[in-house]
């Protein structure tokens, strides 16, 4: 009983909610709402949605902000720019949105000829069947039947009069976000009659087959579309990734959305829907991966890489270089001998020469020398880079090689201006000088070495 009595009272508040609610209808002149839809009927009957002054009347109701909401019928007026001509408009709001069936009608005075489009709405999208007879120019007079489904077409059936010597006749399916997809299937009347079979992959046309009257002939296409790997990868030094065909073009991953293209025949239907608000541009499908050319952006790559490789290694040629004279210096200034009486000078120096000579230090000067005069190292291109990258290990070896002998020279001579020759040796040292034996000179100050260090 309780609960009955519950029941009748929340009835009644609900009753007397919506009578204190105040409603009324507008009828007179007002500016065009912005949310009526822009349908191309006629070209002489363009409007303006939300700038057109128009002859309307409009059921609504008053919110608790005291605010209108539309409520129910809708019914307006207009003049086109035609003399006689004149757009009919009518339909239903739901809490402000238009809703249900809604008719858009050219109205003449001068031809029995009427165009139309009768369009159901939900929530404010184009939401079930549709109906349109519409003249998008002279040649387009397209008659239109089909489902949508939240504010995209589901199927079309499209149907160009007989009379019309251009247009398109078909049966047309769509994804979910409004791109056809699919087998569609018709007939192309320009001027010929051309029956068509069609097959799109969201919004894609992947095969056309067409049968020309004229001829008897059928032609079929399928577009090339390149949505796999070409051959193998050509990944570059800073992790950029190409790719290359087996005739060495180069690709590169482009990631696009598919989108509405207007191919031959995909044209017809954009237009159609284009002319009862629907943005073809605005449509997004699903993401794909599509190999494209990218001969210029991998020299552009590469040419970056090799700007940087190029700065680093100028830098360390710069560095070697440097070193290398410092170590010709060091060198020279070796092989200067001072503060010692002349004939042991000339033997000392006697002594480092075929020391010098015999480890083939020489010849490693002279291959410094011709080195560091080399001027082709400030370089320009990828086999310049190359070949100076061959020239900087060159010189590293060298160098390396004269540290080595700088230390063993540097040992000699300690060995030679400090060691104490007996009579005996220092006659064993001239007899070998004047024999010219530097191999015998350099064994002699090696037993001497040997000789001290015990």
């Amino acid at each position: 009983m309780k609960k009955t009595v519950s029941i009748m009272v929340a009835f009644f508040l609900s009753v007397f909610a919506s009578y204190s609610q105040k409603t009324g209808t507008y009828s007179g002149k007002i500016t065009l709402f912005e949310d009526i839809p822009l349908i191309k009927l006629y070209p002489a009957l363009e409007y303006e949605p939300g700038k057109e002054m128009v002859d309307i009347s409009y059921q609504y109701y008053v919110n608790s902000k005291g605010e209108r909401v539309r409520q129910g019928r809708c019914k307006i007026n207009m003049d086109g720019d035609g003399l006689f001509d004149k757009i009919a408009i009518e339909g239903n709001y739901s809490n402000d949105k238009i809703d249900g069936k809604w008719i858009f009608a050219r109205t003449s005075g001068i031809s029995d000829e009427s165009y139309y489009a009768i369009i159901n709405y939900n929530n404010g999208e184009i939401e079930g069947p549709i109906k349109l007879h519409i003249m998008l120019d002279m040649f387009y007079v397209p008659i239109i039947e089909g489902y949508f489904n939240k504010g995209v077409p589901v199927n079309l059936q499209i149907q160009w009069p007989s009379s019309h010597k251009i247009g398109m006749s078909g049966s047309f399916k769509f994804d979910e976000f409004g791109l056809l997809d699919g087998d569609c299937n018709g007939w192309m009347c320009d001027y010929i009659p051309k029956p068509f079979k069609l097959e799109y992959s969201h919004g894609r046309l992947i095969r056309s087959e067409v049968y020309d009257d004229s001829t008897g002939k059928t032609s079929v296409d399928e577009p090339i579309i390149i949505d796999f790997p070409p051959m193998k990868e050509l990944k570059l030094e800073d992790g950029t990734v190409f790719y290359i065909d087996e005739e060495n073009y180069i690709y590169e991953e482009e990631i696009k959305t598919c989108g509405a293209i207007k191919d031959d025949f995909n044209l017809y239907v954009l237009d159609a829907l284009e002319a009862i608000g629907f943005d073809s541009k605005k449509i997004k499908g699903p993401e794909f991966i599509e190999y494209v050319p990218a001969e210029e952006h991998y020299k552009e790559a590469k040419l970056k890489i090799l700007t940087k490789e190029r700065k680093d290694f100028e830098r360390a040629r710069d560095s070697v270089i440097t070193d290398v004279r410092n170590m010709k210096d060091s060198i020279d200034k070796l092989l200067q001998v001072y503060n010692v009486e002349i004939g042991y000078a000339k033997m000392v120096k006697y002594s480092l020469f075929c020391f010098f000579e015999e480890s083939g230090a020489s010849a490693l000067t002279d291959s410094l020398s011709t080195l560091a005069s080399r001027r082709y190292l400030s370089t320009e291109t990828l086999d310049d880079i190359a070949s100076s990258r061959a020239v900087l290990k060159e010189m590293t070896i060298i160098t390396a090689e004269l540290e080595k002998e700088l230390a063993d020279i540097a040992a000699a001579k300690s060995i030679m201006i400090n060691s104490k020759l007996k009579r005996k040796e220092k006659r064993q040292l001239n007899g070998l000088l004047k024999k010219k034996d530097y191999w015998g000179v350099c064994e002699f100050w090696r037993n001497i070495e040997s000789k001290n260090n015990k």
